[in-house]
């Protein structure tokens, strides 16, 4: 398995990291092929909160 987490387009953390930095907990969600989809864009780049 690989854990990835990138920035944002600004060079910024993105809430992701900062949230696993801050708590030092984080939630892994593993899916099936039929879903990669729409888990690829779940990481889509959004305003916080």
């Amino acid at each position: 398995m690989i854990v990835s987490i990138g920035h944002k387009s600004d060079g910024s953390e993105k809430d992701t990291l900062k949230n696993l930095r801050e708590t030092k907990k984080c939630t892994i969600c593993m899916v099936d092929e039929a879903h990669l989809e729409a888990m690829h864009f779940s990481s889509k780049e959004l305003p916080r909160g």
